[in-house]
């Protein structure tokens, strides 16, 4: 963006130094909203903005703080909605997301991000592992083929290249924040996706991450936090990504030379026990760092878990050798190979017995059997699910993300509480999270500044904006530090607020929401403007009026005089172009960092 569209109060701000400043000082408060061009919608909204200034003391500012942390924007026909409902029935119909009908959503992400729903088969089917398209790139590289062959190999891999799953997950992730009916679900999906990292660019992981997220994550996020503890420990992502799959009892590896029903391929030979997922799983997923447990208990726990694996996908791997052989095979033989390939039972969980430890295990002073297969490892998830230390640290997450980045000692006490009292029951305990008196406390209001994903899908939201093509956003998730599925450490994201503020990101989101509004960035369609802006010019005060419909509940005066001293400076066109650069100053301003 030129320096001369930044608002002189920006511009005075772009250096590193003053970015940072403007971060820590000049934010606010504000939050996600959405443009309705309703003026009867913002009723409740005017009483939340007059109470700013006074706390939450009023039902209408609680709805607001409400439905800017459990969703990804504060809407004024959401707003409307929840004062209608009250704030119970609203968890109440948000917890059973099941019951919502969020068809049109489902139709809108097959339409255009379909690997997004598609299964582990039908993405190996359509993204070939590199075994099976190797050949095209020696065809592609080979000097004595034709150009007409080169280039059909070119096309081939293009088409068939993985990493488009990943482009397309994004597409349908931010689709769901901006349109899901399931707020709620959406948003503890992706809490507890980061609480469950992994990352997508690891092995296999290309085609296991989006079922991991739909089939392991999101159905139970309001259930048992021992189902979901099972679900994510045998999904095969969690095997590959913290190495559990390769991880056998040693004393299971066999000599060489020798044979019988229970000789095992010699490529095992070089394996023995991994300890990387009994690691994270005791001190990310469950007990915390300080849990109680000693380095011990995670050789015990890696035991316990020796011989969970995964299945290979099958492919005539004879005649790829052969191929190989041969030194180039045409494109026509590797599309034969490819639709000759079976994926049907690629990269499912598989219990190889007889690379388990069977002996006993002594975690954290108690005995384990180790006799009965899987059971030892499921006995140990059951009692790190309804384990003090796993309360403790899983409330204090909770409330670090949705709450304050310095945690209420008092109110993870009440999530711990519910924890255990109703066995990890993680409706119950997000109900309470949601409910809680501390939740509402009047230093919470707008307290924390949005993740990069949480800001761009608040600002869709707001808009009602439509994702056509993702690979705009993508870019300017990577550039704010949150690039989807792509988190390196097992402990995903950060939690706290505060670790998302920098120079760099501040200038990078103060441009984004110029950009946004101007249709700069690729891909995406506000198909909405004529009836969102229409009507403005004839209005007493519209850059008020904007700004409230931006910004449900905040105080947004000084925002108004900020906004309409930078417009002055350059005159607009029109009361649409005013009313467009109003919208990106807004969504670029530190208020919309807020919420």
């Amino acid at each position: 963006m030129s320096e001369s569209k930044r608002h002189p109060r920006f511009r005075s701000l772009h250096g590193v130094t003053g970015a940072v400043v403007w971060a820590l000082t000049g934010l606010i408060g504000g939050g996600a909203s959405h443009l309705c061009a309703a003026q009867t919608s913002v009723g409740p909204v005017r009483q939340a903005a007059q109470a700013s200034g006074q706390g939450l003391d009023t039902e209408a500012a609680r709805v607001v703080h409400l439905l800017q942390r459990a969703t990804f924007g504060a809407r004024p026909e959401d707003v409307e909605r929840v004062m209608d409902m009250g704030r119970d029935e609203w968890l109440d119909w948000q917890l059973d997301p099941g019951a919502i009908d969020d068809e049109a959503l489902q139709t809108r992400i097959a339409e255009r991000f379909p690997a997004a729903l598609q299964s582990v088969p039908e993405l190996l089917e359509r993204y070939p592992p590199n075994q099976v398209v190797g050949s095209l790139r020696r065809i592609v590289q080979d000097s004595t083929a034709s150009e007409a062959e080169r280039t059909e190999a070119r096309e081939v891999l293009r088409r068939s290249n993985p990493g488009q799953i990943l482009q397309q997950l994004v597409g349908a992730r931010l689709t769901r924040a901006a349109h899901s009916e399931r707020q709620l679900e959406e948003m503890m999906t992706q809490f507890w996706f980061d609480h469950f990292n992994v990352d997508f660019r690891k092995n296999q992981l290309r085609w296991l991450v989006s079922d991991y997220e739909s089939n392991a994550i999101r159905p139970n996020v309001f259930g048992s936090f021992y189902e979901l503890l099972v679900a994510t420990a045998t999904h095969p992502a969690m095997l590959v990504y913290l190495d559990n799959a390769q991880s056998v009892a040693p004393q299971t590896i066999p000599v060489r030379g020798r044979s019988g029903a229970n000789r095992l391929p010699d490529r095992v030979r070089e394996r023995g026990l991994n300890e990387n997922y009994a690691r994270e799983l005791l001190e990310l997923h469950t007990l915390g760092v300080d849990g109680g447990y000693s380095q011990e208990d995670v050789t015990e726990v890696a035991r316990a878990f020796t011989g969970w694996g995964i299945s290979p996908p099958r492919f005539d791997r004879g005649r790829l050798r052969r191929m190989a052989g041969e030194g180039r095979s045409s494109v026509q033989e590797v599309l034969g190979l490819m639709e000759e390939a079976s994926y049907e039972g690629a990269f499912q969980f598989r219990f190889r017995s007889r690379m388990h430890d069977p002996d006993e295990k002594l975690f954290m002073g108690r005995q384990v059997d180790g006799s009965t297969g899987m059971d030892d490892a499921l006995a140990i998830l059951q009692r790190l699910a309804t384990h003090p230390s796993t309360a403790r640290n899983v409330a204090t997450q909770l409330v670090t993300r949705f709450v304050s980045d310095d945690p209420p000692a008092e109110m993870v006490r009440e999530l711990e509480e519910v924890f255990l009292e109703t066995d990890g029951d993680l409706g119950e305990v997000t109900r309470a999270l949601f409910a809680s008196e501390h939740f509402y406390a009047s230093d919470t209001m707008r307290s924390k500044i949005k993740s990069p994903t949480t800001l761009i899908s608040s600002a869709l939201r707001a808009t009602g904006a439509e994702v056509v093509n993702v690979r705009g956003l993508s870019q300017t998730l990577t550039a704010l530090g949150e690039p989807p599925y792509l988190a390196e450490a097992p402990i995903g994201y950060p939690e706290r607020s505060a670790d998302w503020v920098s120079g760099g990101a501040m200038l990078n989101r103060m441009d984004f929401g110029q950009a946004f509004a101007e249709g700069q960035l690729r891909g995406i369609r506000i198909a909405a403007w004529p009836r969102l802006l229409g009507g403005l010019d004839s209005m007493s005060d519209p850059l008020a009026s904007v700004a409230r419909r931006l910004l449900p509940g905040a105080e947004t005066d000084e925002l108004v005089t900020a906004v309409r001293e930078a417009l002055a400076e350059e005159e607009p066109a029109s009361p649409r172009e005013t009313a467009t650069r109003a919208v990106g100053l807004i969504l670029g301003s530190p208020e919309f960092q807020r919420h």
